[in-house]
């Protein structure tokens, strides 16, 4: 069985995840207090054997944003060093409004990956909700190394959890 290593799973979206995915895989969710992304010593064994990062990571106390570009960066380069794939959730915010701190440093970590060299998946995501019973099996299959943006496509614009699982 595959192994995920999923950051960010305590948050909204992560515990919506979770279930599903562990239907099929063995996901791996370190706390926030076990791992750090702008703390590379607190990655320790999380990256042994994993198949596939999932980031969903966001620090909603971080006021600079940092977990979007320099955690980014510290997760791109242990992903390339164990050539292990990444799936990145960023926002829609980027399309819509650059004029925020918010939205800047998510672009920065889309560019980070994207000039990195990683296979990756980046999914912009806008605001997302629960209890939706249909799955979007596409996002999963589209080539790595593309952006998949949702906004500009209505009838794939995703608004509920249920909809990222495979």
């Amino acid at each position: 069985m595959e192994k995920i290593l999923l950051i960010g799973a305590s948050g909204f979206i992560g515990k919506n995840l979770i279930p599903k995915l562990s239907k099929k895989y063995i996901v791996s969710k370190p706390t926030s207090s076990a791992f750090n992304l702008l703390d590379t010593s607190t990655f320790n064994n999380w990256f042994d054997n994993v198949d596939l990062v999932i980031n969903l990571a966001l620090d909603r106390n971080d006021s600079e944003f940092k977990v979007n570009t320099f955690g980014v960066l510290n997760l791109v380069k242990v992903c390339k060093e164990k050539n292990i794939p990444l799936f990145h959730l960023s926002t829609t915010a980027i399309e819509d409004d650059l004029n925020t701190d918010y939205a800047r440093t998510k672009l920065q970590g889309e560019q980070i990956i994207h000039n990195s060299g990683l296979r990756y998946k980046i999914i912009r995501l806008p605001h997302v909700y629960v209890n939706h019973l249909r799955t979007i099996k596409y996002l999963f299959t589209r080539p790595l190394r593309s952006p998949i943006s949702l906004s500009r496509v209505s009838h794939w614009i995703i608004r509920v959890a249920d909809d990222l699982v495979i």
